[in-house]
């Protein structure tokens, strides 16, 4: 069914350039806003599965692919026009794996998401960019990493909607790092707005010990989340009313993710861009 669903959008969905150019203006609007006001800010467009292993699709969806430019594409162009800096980290993930980086799988076969060791690239990529800005952060280091056949939390979120008579097994990368120590390490706070995929990242960056919090607000309004290493913790259902105030713009760092798969939509992020408009209007 996800392959059924991406596959539509990857192949053959193609909205027109008026939602990325929507998209585009109001991820410019964010960034000038924190940067007039010294928050670190960071755009990151994350994978979806059926563009980074297109080996699993069957060959009836590719013959039928549209050749016009797919909305994400026509986002990343725009964004370049404009001047946009962001972090692509849906091409850090597929040149990882095309170029062999990657000792397990970029998306476990049995999961919608990508794997840490996947998402851990393009964590430090996120990283890299915010300390550009200034925010005191180094990138994430790998103190172990092996493949298993067991999966475990998102690389087994479509295994675990089956009711199987036998396990379905295979691999799944264990990832553990490095933690940073010390009173300088942990007094830092980091926001996501995004959708699912930020789990991941956000998780490492939770694991490596650079900060006291890491939190998600899901599409927006739909869920507040604390991310802590592998788990997640629902704080509240939907996410509204927020305080942009105590809640966002007040952290070490503001990261927003827009899944390729959604560059035809964003209306939450072009809502978030409206509310950075009011509150520092007000």
């Amino acid at each position: 069914m996800h392959f059924e669903v991406t596959g539509e959008k990857y192949y053959l969905d193609r909205t027109g350039p008026e939602r990325p150019a929507a998209i585009a203006a109001a991820v410019q609007r964010i960034g000038e806003l924190c940067r007039e006001h010294g928050i670190p800010f960071t755009f990151v467009l994350t994978p979806t599965k059926v563009a980074v292993c297109p080996e699993w699709v069957p060959k009836a969806w590719k013959e039928r692919r549209d050749p016009r430019p797919r909305s994400c594409d026509i986002l990343r162009r725009l964004l370049s026009e404009s001047g946009v800096h962001f972090v692509d980290a849906a091409r850090i993930v597929a040149d990882a794996k095309a170029g062999g980086k990657l000792k397990g799988p970029a998306f476990a076969l049995g999961g919608i998401h990508w794997t840490k060791e996947a998402a851990l690239p393009a964590a430090n990529a996120i990283l890299d960019d915010l300390a550009r800005q200034g925010l005191p952060v180094v990138p994430v280091e790998v103190a172990s990493l092996e493949i298993a056949d067991t999966p475990q939390n998102y690389d087994g979120d479509v295994l675990n909607l089956m009711n199987l008579v036998s396990p379905w097994r295979y691999p799944s990368p264990r990832l553990s790092l490095k933690r940073r120590t010390g009173p300088a390490a942990r007094r830092l706070s980091l926001v996501f707005v995004g959708g699912s995929f930020v789990t991941a990242p956000g998780g490492l960056m939770s694991e490596s010990g650079q900060f006291d919090e890491v939190v998600s607000f899901n599409y927006l309004n739909q869920h507040k989340l604390l991310l802590r290493e592998d788990t997640v913790k629902f704080v509240r259902t939907p996410a509204t009313p927020i305080d942009y105030g105590s809640e966002v713009f007040s952290a070490g760092a503001l990261v927003v993710e827009l899944n390729e798969f959604c560059c035809g939509g964003g209306d939450w992020l072009i809502e978030l861009a409206r509310a950075a408009e009011e509150y520092f209007g007000d």
